[in-house]
């Protein structure tokens, strides 16, 4: 949506089960419960799955909004419940209170205009709306991505928001490692689980966090309670990984043997050339040799020419005049010999 590029796009299918996916997942997640009976504006939707999320969780009518068409397009494919239109995150094609909410994650750090971006959210939201956002955190996140235009401390993400909203609170999102305990009913069941038992072994200070997600209103904030989200089992999620390593290290072993026979190819026709270039300089030496062999050849040819040509055409000359072209002839051409 206004950003320096394509737009990195999560796919569900394409990334179930990998650590993307639930990132992306929970923050999802996370704006379910702030949503039920609300009009929802989902910005950079993407391919719609968040947008789906929150109208099954009870919203009154959701709309994903997003700058790329293609993405609006397969959207429109996978999904009924919202509805989907192209939109400039800068400039959103709605009325001013049009939505309760609005939701707007992993987006604010591509755009030109943060601060723009900002107000156009609060123009759109009726009094009192709420807005949630996310983004990475700066100098906790991979540096240098090709997509990101702005990243935001905790500090400079707090203030952009505060210039725009009275009322913002911040919070942060990690991968943990975990381990749990349930009953069975909950170890067979799939989906939102409520009352589980916390206890983080480790402390983390804010400012390591990698990701972060701000609710912003100008009225006051919602209760929000911690959100945790499941992926596969350690077990499962170590196996997978391990045959897609294995695939990929397959695949290297399979280039580095290609990579050998080429190397085997080049060196092979390096030798032959080598040996041409030897071939051919062996055979100009010869031709340069022979032909300094006809250079001298042919100055002696020329040197001694014109005395040959005038002992034939000198007989019928008289003697006198024999002998003293003789003697000039041998000054110019002999050198006085």
């Amino acid at each position: 949506m206004t950003s320096s590029g394509p737009q990195e796009r999560l796919v569900p299918e394409e990334h179930r089960g990998e650590a993307t996916y639930l990132e992306h997942i929970l923050r999802y997640q996370f704006c379910a419960p702030l949503v039920r009976g609300r009009r929802v504006l989902d910005v950079a939707t993407g391919v719609g799955y968040g947008a789906q999320m929150l109208a099954e969780a009870g919203a009154m009518h959701v709309v994903g909004a997003d700058y790329d068409a293609q993405a609006i397009a397969q959207a429109r494919q996978r999904y009924t419940l919202p509805s989907f239109v192209v939109a400039d995150a800068h400039h959103l094609p709605f009325p001013s209170r049009s939505f309760h909410v609005v939701v707007s994650l992993e987006t604010i750090e591509h755009l030109a205009d943060p601060g723009a971006f900002v107000r156009e959210v609060h123009r759109v939201l009726v009094p009192g709306g709420l807005a949630i956002f996310s983004t990475p955190q700066k100098g906790v996140y991979l540096p240098n991505n090709p997509y990101h235009l702005h990243e935001f401390t905790a500090q400079e993400l707090m203030g952009l928001l505060k210039s725009v909203f009275r009322e913002v609170e911040l919070w942060f999102q990690d991968l943990w490692l975990s381990s749990s305990a349930f009953p069975q009913e909950v170890v067979e069941a799939q989906g939102l689980i409520s009352g589980p038992i916390l206890w983080k072994e480790e402390a983390v200070p804010p400012s390591g966090s990698t990701y972060m997600l701000a609710l912003a209103s100008d009225s006051a904030l919602p209760k929000v309670f911690p959100c945790v989200t499941l992926g596969p089992r350690y077990s499962d999620f170590v196996w997978r990984e391990l045959v897609k390593r294995d695939v990929s290290l397959k695949g290297f072993e399979q280039e580095a043997h290609r990579l050998r026979d080429e190397l085997w190819r080049l060196a092979v026709a390096e030798t032959l050339l080598r040996d041409e270039v030897l071939r051919l300089r062996g055979q100009v030496a010869e031709k340069e040799e022979a032909l300094q062999r006809a250079q001298l050849r042919l100055e002696e040819v020329q040197r001694y020419l014109p005395l040959r040509l005038w002992r034939r055409a000198s007989k019928r000359l008289p003697l006198g005049v024999r002998r003293a072209a003789r003697a000039l002839l041998r000054r110019l051409f002999l050198g006085g010999l």
